[in-house]
């Protein structure tokens, strides 16, 4: 149904884009091989049911729509500590065309992490501007990092904005990339994330996981 993974990524906080022209510079000094940046929109939609089961068991449930395609993506078992997160996440394109079918969609599904999900929610909605590179260091590293301009919205029109540096292990180990982490966050002065897109919208919405 899901190709289910590990995912390990780093976070910091960004006040502006030039935080993101810092670290980029901090990069520099361990890589000279780099993507063309890629730039999208990403909407976000938290959902969960009425009874909030899948909070309950402390899983991430969103539909994801760039351009006019959607994704279901799950994320559970995770770790947030001074801007280390590693869990696990899942991913399972969405026929629909629409935000009303998907949930729909979503619905007639028999179960996801053995929850039925019956009578959808949206919890709240993250609008996200993403900037995409990946970049290569020796043989065997590869790490995608993106900056993020997003603004968190609730359904009573509650709204948070922030700006984040992500930067995501594609190809290496975690030991490696903890040691790349702790050099770059020296070299470009940046401070650690201390929540995720996720636990701000929590937030917003009087909930935590």
């Amino acid at each position: 149904m899901s190709n289910e993974k590990e995912e390990i990524e780093f976070k910091w906080e960004a006040k502006s884009v030039t935080d993101f022209d810092v670290f980029f510079d901090s990069l520099k000094k361990y890589s000279k091989k780099f993507t063309a940046p890629l730039s999208m929109i990403q909407n976000d939609y938290y959902i969960d049911t009425t009874n909030f089961d899948f909070l309950n068991k402390k899983v991430a449930l969103r539909i994801r729509q760039v351009n006019q395609k959607f994704c279901l993506d799950f994320k559970y078992g995770q770790i947030l500590e001074k801007g280390f997160v590693k869990r696990t996440e899942g991913r399972i394109k969405l026929n629909s065309e629409t935000l009303t079918d998907c949930l729909e969609e979503i619905e007639n599904m028999e179960n996801i992490l053995n929850v039925q999900p019956n009578n959808l929610q949206i919890l709240f909605e993250i609008k996200n501007n993403r900037t995409i590179r990946e970049f290569f260091i020796d043989e065997g590293h590869c790490f995608e990092v993106c900056f993020d301009d997003f603004t968190v919205s609730s359904p009573d029109h509650k709204t948070e904005s922030k700006k984040e540096i992500e930067l995501e292990i594609k190809t290496s180990d975690e030991t490696y990339f903890n040691n790349l982490v702790e050099k770059i966050t020296k070299t470009s002065n940046l401070k650690p994330a201390t929540s995720s897109k996720f636990k701000t919208g929590l937030k917003l919405i009087g909930k935590e996981i």
